[in-house]
């Protein structure tokens, strides 16, 4: 608990990066807290999300950060959410992220806000090669053909593209 100009502000901010369980016990324990008493919150985000693992799923990380989530979701209070670093997955959730349309969301010119990471992205999903390019249809895309309409016997509503098709000179409108 702070204040900030004189009103108590209930601050949630996270020191190792990723929600433990035992974080996320403690943080619904004090977003239920402040509902309580009528305290707004201030959500400081640089999280990576929940930990996963055998070990902690078997400790309830599962329950401990759906709980966590829940809180957030049923919260009455008014939410200031600041991306102070990075802000991935359900971590992002937890911290009152932008779907729970906080009062305030801003951002750190630095911070980050995705779905996953770059490194857990690159980690869980392979890299296929490009297919090759067919011959054929790229041959095709090279010259104009003769289905062409010209912009006098066009629909009288106008197309969202500016050229029937590629290399081609008529417009559609």
């Amino acid at each position: 608990m702070g204040r900030l100009h004189g009103y108590p502000l209930g601050i949630l901010a996270n020191a190792r990066g990723i929600l433990f369980s035992e974080e996320s016990q403690k943080a619904t324990q004090f977003i239920e807290l402040a509902n309580r008493y009528d305290t707004p919150l201030l959500f400081l985000h640089n999280t990576t999300g929940y930990m996963v693992g055998k070990v902690y799923e078997e400790g309830g990380m599962i329950k401990h950060g759906s709980m966590m989530i829940n809180a957030v979701s049923n919260s009455t209070v008014p939410h200031i959410s600041l991306l102070i670093g990075a802000s991935y997955g359900a971590g992002h959730y937890g911290m009152c992220g932008r779907a729970y349309d906080p009062r305030f969301l801003f951002a750190w010119p630095s911070a980050k806000s995705a779905v996953m990471g770059g490194a857990q992205l690159a980690g869980c999903c392979p890299s296929w090669p490009a297919p090759p390019p067919r011959p054929a249809a790229s041959r095709l895309m090279k010259r104009p053909t003769a289905r062409c309409v010209p912009p006098s016997k066009a629909r009288s509503k106008p197309s969202r593209y500016r050229w029937c098709c590629p290399g081609c000179s008529t417009t559609t409108g």
